[in-house]
């Protein structure tokens, strides 16, 4: 195992918006506006899928927690 558990969400949350992220970028079917709506529309989901991570593991908790901006 190369990622503590407590670590292993919030990773794969940023791992996914960067995934979709790419994908967006790569598609040469989209014209550049498509691209840029598609990319903000998955940048809101990717920021509201880590905060939910890091406001729902205890493991985040204490005096180094996460504070959404």
């Amino acid at each position: 195992m190369l990622i503590a558990p407590a670590y292993r969400a919030p990773i794969l949350a940023f791992y996914r918006f960067a995934r979709e992220a790419d994908d967006i970028v790569d598609n040469g079917g989209l014209a550049a506006d498509d691209k840029l709506r598609r990319l903000e529309d998955a940048q809101r989901g990717g920021v509201r899928a880590i905060r939910e991570v890091f406001d729902t593991q205890a493991s985040f908790k204490g005096p180094y927690a996460y504070e959404a901006p």
